[in-house]
């Protein structure tokens, strides 16, 4: 069963989640970001920033609102699942798998774009000896919060009908 929450995640399991949560939440020029990228990612770390950058900017030709939850949160949700499934297939030079977790979640023709920007940063983390597990490539259906014109929903801590809404085009 894949894991439900970032205590079951190894380091780069967690930090690409985290960073995801952390550059929509917050910006993707957060001290902390920057330190941790500067931690994971060494002499790297501006690349990392660019790429994580890239990755979200071409989640948000998507045509799928992508739920995640907040910095601090436990639960994972299934589209953070999804990325982290999606790095993993592409690490492990899967493409037609990767593809296919990032139709999942764009919902649109922005699969390549998706592909593209996941791989170099995927690089990265190979390039750093982090690795992703691989999880269950299952994907529960998920039941649709109120989103209005948004392109992500950020869970609060815990779930309810007053869901916060902010859009990747409006974090960059």
């Amino acid at each position: 069963m894949a894991p439900s929450d970032l205590r079951q995640l190894r380091y780069s399991d967690h930090f690409l989640v985290w960073s995801i949560r952390t550059s929509l939440t917050c910006c993707t020029q957060c001290r902390t970001l920057v330190r941790e990228m500067d931690r994971a990612f060494g002499p790297l770390s501006e690349a990392g920033q660019c790429g994580l950058t890239i990755f979200l900017k071409a989640m948000g030709q998507g045509k799928r609102v992508i739920r995640i939850g907040r910095p601090g949160h436990i639960e994972l949700t299934q589209d953070e699942k999804s990325f982290l499934a999606l790095f993993e297939a592409l690490q492990a030079g899967d493409r037609d798998r990767a593809a296919a977790h990032a139709r999942w979640l764009a919902g649109s023709d922005a699969v390549q774009d998706i592909c593209l920007a996941a791989g170099a940063l995927c690089r990265l983390f190979t390039q750093r000896g982090l690795e992703f597990r691989r999880l269950e490539d299952t994907h529960a259906a998920a039941e649709a919060l109120p989103c209005g014109d948004g392109k992500v929903t950020i869970l609060p801590k815990r779930v309810h009908p007053d869901t916060e809404v902010r859009s990747l085009s409006s974090v960059f």
